[in-house]
């Protein structure tokens, strides 16, 4: 202190040769707690099994509650006399261990082979609720959101079911917190358990699902795949290269897609065929021109579900009321469960053609 605050400082002597007293009895081996034996010293005193005999004629034989005040000063006493106890026990353990290594030292003896202190014997009481108290934190680390784990369970994500079985995690662990905070710590596990079992089936069934690697959108079928693969991403005649999104996601080296076929057998050869949409079997063109039906032949319209007789006046309503100003989901599809998006007249025109058999501007019946 001299060398740092200059030789202003009164002599500091004396108060690091106490620092240095005080040192002496410090050892990491030295006892903290009382032992098991000690506990079950004190339960056999007269005044300890005098309180806990008490304690259990008020809530065994009268039927009291926990909250009684009667039973809640005798939980009281007895805690304070396990105290008094333990503090009285752990007290003289350091006063004969501090005894013994005192003499050995001074004896140029090694104490290294001085055993272990006990652990805490308290602990032991929430050994129950530990494992269950494990479980639950997994889900409420904030390093790990709970956005995420949806992904780390194994549900799937945003365009499937998969929302529903996370709403049905995120019910879940509150009510895990409910059980733990009545002690059925069982009952926690068992939550957990199912939560796991769910997310095992869910990520199986998913593993199953065919997957448009553009738009991330998952379907059943690898039909279906197809299906939206022409209505909703290829629809035009004219093509624009684009670098392939599935490889940029996993780090891979960028693959250009120069050609519409070229995307579908890159998808076949690189990310699996489950993935893969049907080549073009024939160029998408503007439907031609559909046979005519008679006036008393009424077509609904797919947009709003309205009936017309085929021909002009379906034609009117097309035009006046349902324009196609913006990208939309086919109705019709969506009531069946699944999203096609129409981005302009010309998907319009195609996708009712091969999905719907019909020409979604005129109503008239296609006789493919």
């Amino acid at each position: 202190m001299s060398l740092v605050f200059d030789s202003t400082s009164e002599d500091q002597s004396k108060l690091f040769k106490l620092l240095a007293s005080a040192s002496l009895r410090r050892d990491d081996k030295a006892p903290l707690y009382p032992t098991a034996a000690m506990l079950k010293t004190f339960e056999n005193r007269e005044d300890m099994k005098a309180l806990r005999a008490q304690r259990r004629h008020f809530r065994e034989e009268l039927k009291l509650s926990v909250d009684n005040t009667q039973v809640k000063q005798l939980t009281v006493k007895i805690g304070n006399l396990r105290t008094v106890l333990s503090d009285l026990a752990v007290k003289q353990a350091r006063e004969n261990y501090f005894a013994e290594v005192d003499s050995l030292r001074a004896r140029g003896l090694s104490t290294e082979d001085m055993p272990a202190p006990p652990p805490n014997p308290f602990r032991c009481s929430f050994g129950p609720s530990l494992s269950a108290a494990t479980i639950i934190g997994r889900y409420l680390n904030p390093k790990d959101p709970v956005s995420d784990t949806a992904t780390k369970m194994g549900f799937p994500n945003s365009n499937d079911s998969g929302s529903d079985q996370t709403t049905q995690k995120h019910l879940a662990v509150p009510k895990m917190l409910f059980a733990y905070l009545n002690d059925r710590y069982g009952e926690v596990e068992a939550i957990a358990r199912e939560m796991e079992q769910t997310a095992s089936e869910h990520k199986e069934a998913a593993s199953t699902l065919s997957t448009y690697l553009l738009c991330r959108q998952s379907f059943t079928r690898r039909h279906n795949l197809s299906r939206h693969h022409r209505s909703v991403h290829f629809t035009a005649t004219t093509f624009e290269p684009f670098s392939c999104p599935e490889c940029q996601r996993q780090g891979k080296k960028e693959y250009r897609i120069e050609r519409a076929s070229e995307w579908s057998n890159h998808v076949e050869r690189v990310h699996g065929s489950i993935n893969t949409p049907d080549l073009f079997t024939k160029p998408i063109v503007k439907p031609k021109p559909m046979a005519t039906t008679t006036k008393s032949k009424s077509a609904p319209c797919l947009r709003c579900g309205q009936l017309f007789y085929a021909g002009s006046s379906f034609s009117r309503h097309m035009n006046k009321y349902h324009k196609i100003d913006k990208p939309f989901d086919c109705p019709k599809c969506k009531g069946e469960g699944e999203n096609i998006q129409i981005n302009d007249l010309a998907s319009w025109l195609t996708h009712t053609s091969d999905v719907h058999s019909c020409n979604g501007q005129t109503g008239v019946v296609i006789d493919k």
